[in-house]
């Protein structure tokens, strides 16, 4: 598997909580690594109120790589949220590199 593609990920920030016991939100750490990327489908889809184009792609990253349902991934300046959890895929019984459906919806 060749990683071709920039790819830049925003982990999910937390918590810290204050002096008076307050929770104030941290932002998340972005992270810049090399992917391959995909393109699965584009769906097109009419409402009363506005049109919907939903783009699907496959993100194969390298397993030194920690994402989770709750990152960004920016791929050329477009942000992309991740379906569901990423999965491990193995060769000679190590992981090799993981595998996530992205989505953007727009309209």
């Amino acid at each position: 598997m060749i990683f071709h593609t920039k790819v830049s990920a925003t982990l999910e920030g937390g918590y810290i909580e204050d002096e008076y016991h307050n929770e104030i939100p941290v932002p998340g750490e972005t992270i810049t690594f090399r992917a391959e990327l995909r393109p699965l489908t584009g769906d097109e889809k009419d409402s009363a109120e506005r049109d919907l184009i939903v783009t699907r792609f496959r993100l194969f990253y390298p397993r030194t790589i920690t994402l989770t349902a709750l990152c960004t991934v920016n791929v050329n300046g477009q942000d992309y949220k991740i379906v569901g959890q990423p999965e491990p895929h193995s060769i000679g019984g190590r992981v090799h590199h993981y595998e996530v459906l992205l989505e953007r919806i727009t309209g």
